[in-house]
């Protein structure tokens, strides 16, 4: 029978909910029902888990869920200390417990934003997917430096050849000293640059704010989750978006995204001649 025909019928109907959270490579899975169901090769614990009304509204910006969950998931535990460093994307599906089809509907998809907790309870606030609709795109400015993210499609530096696969000798609560003479590269030019290494909860990363060259400190823009001395990590240069990193560190100044003999005089202010 059809997610339709068990929807409509008035006995017949025992919905269920499973939600999905995905971050990176890793995946939670819960149910509201009483035990534990299999859907696509996912089985999806029972956990007790409630949601606020899902409204259409017709306006993005009204299409935020409120989520409760127990303090003693693994999901709350994930987020108590500090987010992962991949987006938590959340897909919510409906259906019939008794329906031997599983043919479950997809309500609702979007992204955690935060999390607090209430009592054994944790809340969480979740936007819609749609909400990224309203947003306006980057415009690449006229300017000296380049306008390109580091890596991305435009800018297409290797990344793997800036990259150099190390230890932590020493981690502190949000810093890390790799061992001395692993770096191939000044260590000032690693500053804006990051650390992956593999956490609990999957890869994490971390930007690299500062670097102290008198310790080979590097300091990074939030806790070491999972770190431990010994355990292999990855840094990744940083860029100063001007020329001489582009040429050479990253030997990639054909791509250089900005625009260094731009005049430094308006031509629509005074003679243009002088």
């Amino acid at each position: 029978m059809t997610f339709s025909a068990y929807d409509s019928h008035p006995h017949k109907g025992t919905p269920v909910e499973l939600y999905l959270f995905e971050f990176g490579n890793d995946r939670l899975a819960y149910t509201n029902a009483d035990e534990d169901i299999l859907f696509n090769g996912v089985t999806y614990k029972a956990e007790p888990i409630v949601r606020d009304r899902i409204f259409i509204s017709g306006r993005n910006d009204k299409s935020s869920v409120k989520l409760t969950i127990s303090t003693r998931s693994r999901l709350a535990d994930l987020l108590r200390n500090y987010p992962p460093s991949d987006v938590i994307a959340v897909t919510i599906w409906q259906g019939h417990l008794d329906d031997p089809d599983q043919e479950f509907k997809v309500v609702w998809k979007g992204r955690v934003l935060s999390m607090a907790r209430k009592g054994v309870n944790v809340e969480m606030q979740m936007e819609s997917i749609l909400v990224s609709f309203n947003r306006h795109g980057l415009r690449r400015n006229y300017q000296i430096p380049c306008t390109h993210v580091l890596f991305d499609q435009w800018c297409k530096a290797n990344e793997a050849a800036a990259t150099t696969a190390t230890t932590a000798a020493s981690v502190g609560p949000n810093h890390v000293i790799p061992p001395n003479g692993w770096n191939p590269h000044p260590l000032e030019k690693y500053k804006a640059g990051k650390v992956r290494w593999d956490g609990p909860y999957g890869p994490e990363h971390r930007m690299i704010l500062n670097v102290d060259t008198a310790s080979g400190k590097l300091l990074l823009s939030g806790p070491t989750v999972g770190l431990v001395a010994g355990q292999p990590i990855d840094v990744t240069l940083g860029c100063n978006h001007r020329m001489d990193d582009c040429q050479n560190l990253f030997n990639n100044i054909m791509n250089y995204g900005g625009c260094p003999w731009m005049p430094m005089k308006s031509p629509f202010r005074g003679n243009q001649f002088n």
